[in-house]
């Protein structure tokens, strides 16, 4: 058994909320959203918005340094212009999914890049990370589009752990039947209610806890569904869920191309 710790702040949690990750085969073939025509103009409106929205932002820029505008000023409309130049990436990834590349890749290597990734932003929020690996993990097909999902994931940690607490993220080998899945498990640890309704976590423009969480979920699902069949979401109690994925192995019979 190994472990990846990231220590990232020392506020205790005392109550667990789990979430694991359950999918099951690759779906085959791209679910693209409308006809090539709809496809084109609906990525074309978002490039165009994320255009205006750099343009504006450099005017906002210029202000600051003429000192026309207060730093505190300039800051609130910086967020807004961020937040939406987010939710128009996040129209253009639902409507428009790039087609699927999938590769043979590491998935302990991917989830310590995630986990990497994050780290910083949860520290800032007072959330202690880590990683578990279980046992060794197989490589398995899958595309770019996999480590953004379980960003996204994770980074909604932000929403439900207000008050701090700690992010435990595991990765093993589970059967069921006679197949073999790489399962991973977040664990979040939060010392008040998770503020969240079973039936509204996928709700695009989600507001959890003073956090709106756009499409980011939504589109965290479709790109997981698109590789794995389905992601699940439960509550046990007031301060624990559970998501889960299960990636599936390769029988032996079959060798994993790259």
């Amino acid at each position: 058994m190994s472990e990846v710790s990231f220590l990232t702040s020392s506020r205790a949690s005392d109550a667990p909320a789990v979430w694991s990750l359950y999918g099951e085969d690759a779906t085959s073939g791209d679910e693209l959203v409308g006809d090539q025509q709809t496809r084109e103009l609906l990525r074309g409106l978002t490039h165009e918005i994320g255009n205006h929205l750099q343009t504006i932002s450099g005017e906002v820029d210029l202000l600051r340094l003429g000192g026309v505008l207060s730093s505190e000023k300039t800051n609130m409309i910086d967020h807004g212009l961020k937040q939406i130049r987010k939710v128009a990436r996040e129209i253009d990834a639902s409507l428009c999914p790039p087609a699927l590349d999938v590769k043979t890749e590491d998935p302990a290597l991917i989830l310590r890049e995630v986990v990497l990734s994050s780290e910083k932003q949860l520290a800032d929020h007072g959330i202690r990370t880590s990683l578990l690996l279980r046992e060794s993990l197989p490589k398995v097909r899958l595309d770019w589009q996999f480590s953004r999902a379980l960003k996204e994931i994770i980074d909604f940690s932000h929403a439900l752990l207000p008050q701090g607490g700690q992010l435990k993220i595991e990765a093993g080998v589970r059967r069921v039947g006679e197949n073999r899945y790489i399962e991973l498990t977040v664990i979040n640890a939060s010392p008040v209610s998770l503020g969240l309704e079973e039936k509204d976590v996928f709700r695009p423009f989600l507001k959890v806890n003073n956090y709106r969480a756009g499409l980011s979920l939504a589109v965290a699902r479709q790109i997981l569904r698109r590789h794995f069949g389905k992601i699940a979401f439960r509550k046990e109690r007031t301060n624990q869920g559970i998501f889960s994925i299960l990636i599936k192995i390769p029988s032996e019979g079959r060798k994993v191309k790259g």
